[in-house]
């Protein structure tokens, strides 16, 4: 499987899990230095501190629909970009439109996630 294709499983994962709640599996996909950021706000740093924050603040039920994918390895670096949507499962509306930017590092036991920011339109 090609590095581009590893990085956009990663992605689908990582949506799936956040979508079933999953933080603890969901965290792993990180860096220990690793970040979600939300505009320019740093939520939390940290494997530890990322499923923390994320179990302290559930994403209600609904689906992450990723689109738009493109994904850029240079080596054992990786910047992707994409477009989000996320629509609640409750009454089928959109709740959230925007962006993922991203930078992945290739570890030892694979590629992880460096840096994740979610811009919101």
């Amino acid at each position: 499987m090609s590095d581009s294709d590893e990085i956009r499983n990663m992605i689908a994962e990582y949506c799936l899990l956040a979508d079933a709640g999953e933080f603890e599996p969901w965290s792993k996909m990180f860096t220990d230095e690793g970040t979600v950021r939300i505009g320019d706000d740093v939520v939390a740093t940290g494997p530890d501190a990322l499923c923390l924050a994320f179990q302290s603040r559930p994403i209600p039920p609904g689906n992450h629909l990723v689109s738009n994918l493109s994904v850029v390895v240079d080596g054992d670096c990786a910047k992707v970009k994409s477009n989000f949507i996320f629509v609640a499962s409750a009454d089928k509306v959109i709740r959230a439109v925007g962006a993922y930017l991203a930078e992945f590092v290739r570890a030892d036991d694979g590629w992880k996630i460096a840096d994740w920011q979610i811009r919101h339109w």
